[in-house]
């Protein structure tokens, strides 16, 4: 199993609220030659200061987005919402995160929806990095089969999924999330 180190570590971009915002920055962030998408242009935990209309919908004057990516050219500004069960499941908080989307949306935003299983299953996996970069307006650059074996055993040890992205993981998820603990 490959080790997460200090760098990896320090490839989150900024305050995280959950191991799995964690994850999914470390899937973004690192660069491709480490087996992940180099992605530098969002933000951790970005706060936005909600319009009167967007305030009344949320019930609240400003939200945290999970990752933000600004405005670029002609693409709207897109927030990514990690849906993992440590914060939002529950009816009261399923209400919450589709008022904040509501708003966001109502003030131009793009709001995108991630639960972990998107992620910690590869072909998922691969559908939504490939939403992800049309939505930022970048073209997404299909990896070599040496960069897809760099990819699968980077995925693998940043989630702790095991086998279902190839590579052997010796120790259970230490988070309470969705995935199958393997032993």
């Amino acid at each position: 199993m490959i080790e997460l180190n200090l760098k990896d570590v320090e490839r989150v971009t900024g305050v995280v609220a959950s191991p799995f915002e964690a994850q999914l920055s470390l899937l973004l962030a690192t660069p491709r030659v480490a087996g992940s998408e180099g992605l530098r242009s969002f933000s951790n935990n970005a706060r936005i200061v909600l319009s009167g209309k967007a305030a009344r919908l949320a019930g609240r004057y400003n939200c945290y987005a999970d990752f933000l990516f600004e405005e670029t050219g002609d693409k709207k500004p897109l927030v990514v919402e990690c849906q993992g069960r440590l914060v939002h499941s529950g009816a009261d908080a399923a209400m919450s995160d589709s008022d904040r989307a509501t708003a966001l949306q109502q003030m131009g935003f793009n709001v995108m929806l991630l639960t972990y299983q998107q992620i910690a299953d590869e072909k998922n996996f691969e559908i939504v990095k490939r939403m992800l970069f049309e939505e930022i307006g970048l073209e997404y650059r299909e990896k070599t089969d040496a960069s897809l074996m760099r990819s699968a055993v980077f995925v693998a040890s940043s989630l702790s999924i095991g086998t279902r992205w190839g590579a052997k993981v010796s120790e259970p998820c230490p988070y309470l999330c969705s995935c199958k603990t393997l032993q």
